[in-house]
């Protein structure tokens, strides 16, 4: 076992070979070496008195990318008692170091954690403000509604950190982010999936304003807005969604906006799990996915001999998806709950819906 100065030393030695290569901390093509993944692996594995030794002795380290690796290791594995080190982290003198920081941090949602992130969120350097306001918009904080529609709205914000701001401001369901979402759910020169986001956080927030341009977004000329504002208007509960759903999934060409609007008429009403069950033999394979997940989630009568049929799928991935919810299925014996039969909507509001995880 290596003494402490043994470690610190070789530490200095490999902190010189890393900042040769530098790369940002949570990009997963490491450096030629590969020392930063051993690094990161061997702190994995160490016991909580090793890890927090080790730590403090990262965090103290004159290379750059060994301060940052120390503050990726701590977020990914939290330990309450060292996010003082993430915190400082904020303070470092440098970018990557203070950006690595600010991402560890949302796993320490406390108020001091905060505080610290708004300290942060204006800083010059574009990679600290951008992981600052991200960390930001895990918190579900929501005194952080005004600066994260002001965010949204810059035009530096990446695709990326608009959707994950969308989906924070659907969750907080705050009116005041409405005007920002249909503004940029209306701009056609967002890219497709940032569009998409904005239809998913307006149905979660459901206010007459955002139903009225939902409705219409279901007829927009890209299929991954259609998809979002049928599952949206779902989500908010909307007396229109049953009827768009079911002409939606009748006659939309696009096989992801009919696998979208046969999961939204899953969530309105019980009668969509017949469709479901005959969506598993439809001729597109992304309905008949999606048409298992349903099945499985919401577990129907007979659900366990639905996905045994489908386990002989003739697309692959689809026999795959099959067997694997098939299992599950078994291994939990799940039951749909009398309650449940009779109010599938509340039982939909349970399951995040899985077209939202695509359009992100």
């Amino acid at each position: 076992m290596e003494s402490a100065t043994e470690l610190a030393a070789r530490f200095d030695r490999l902190g010189e070979m890393l900042d040769q290569h530098p790369v940002l901390p949570w990009i997963e093509t490491r450096d030629a070496s590969g020392f930063a993944a051993q690094l990161l692996q061997t702190l994995a594995r160490m016991d909580a008195p090793s890890f927090r030794n080790t730590l403090g002795l990262l965090l103290s380290q004159r290379s750059h990318t060994l301060r940052a690796l120390g503050l990726e290791a701590l977020r990914a594995r939290p330990t309450p008692e060292l996010v003082d080190g993430a915190r400082r982290g904020l303070q470092d003198p440098h970018p990557i170091v203070r950006a690595t920081a600010a991402w560890a941090l949302e796993h320490f949602a406390d108020e001091s954690s905060y505080s610290a992130l708004l300290e942060v969120r204006d800083a010059d350097e574009e990679i600290v403000k951008q992981r600052a306001v991200a960390t930001l918009t895990q918190c579900r904080d929501p005194r952080s509604i005004p600066l994260l529609v002001r965010w949204m709205g810059c035009a530096e914000a990446s695709p990326d950190l608009r959707i994950s701001i969308a989906q924070s401001l659907g969750t907080l369901a705050d009116d005041a982010a409405v005007p920002t979402l249909l503004r940029m759910l209306q701009d056609e020169t967002n890219i497709s999936e940032v569009r998409a986001a904005m239809a998913l956080a307006l149905g979660r927030i459901s206010c007459k304003d955002s139903l009225r341009q939902l409705t219409r977004a279901t007829a927009d000329s890209c299929a991954a807005v259609r998809a979002a504002a049928i599952l949206g208007l779902a989500l908010a509960r909307a007396s229109a969604a049953p009827g768009l759903a079911m002409q939606m999934f009748d006659h939309d060409s696009t096989p992801r906006v009919r696998a979208a609007a046969l999961e939204a008429l899953c969530m309105c009403d019980r009668q969509g799990l017949r469709h479901a069950c005959k969506a598993l033999s439809d001729q597109h394979p992304e309905v008949r996915a999606r048409a298992v997940h349903l099945v499985a989630a919401y577990a129907p009568p007979n659900a366990a001999q639905f996905l045994t049929l489908s386990c002989n799928d003739t697309d692959a991935a689809v026999a795959s998806l099959a067997s694997e919810c098939l299992a599950r299925f078994q291994v939990r014996s799940l039951k749909v709950p009398a309650a449940a039969e009779q109010n599938v909507p509340a039982a939909a509001e349970q399951n995040v819906p899985a077209v939202a995880e695509q359009l992100g």
